[in-house]
């Protein structure tokens, strides 16, 4: 949650429903939310793995993007 990249909105459903529409009709909020820095991962693992198991130069997860997120 602090990194912005989730948000909880508990389990009422209208609630669920409104915040989903938020995201997917308004840019602003979207963006923010797709472009935060997420602490677990880039999404690029598993190319990564490939990548060292075929000996191929390995561009690491950079951690220190993570700023206070690492604290």
């Amino acid at each position: 949650m602090e990194a912005g990249t989730a948000k909880v909105v508990g389990t009422d459903r209208e609630r669920i429903v409104n915040e989903t529409i938020r995201l997917l009709e308004n840019p602003d909020a979207y963006d923010q939310m797709a472009q935060a820095l997420n602490p677990f991962g880039d999404g690029y693992a598993s190319k990564r793995i490939v990548g060292a198991l075929l000996g191929d130069s390995v561009v690491p997860f950079e951690l220190a993007k993570m700023g206070a997120f690492l604290k």
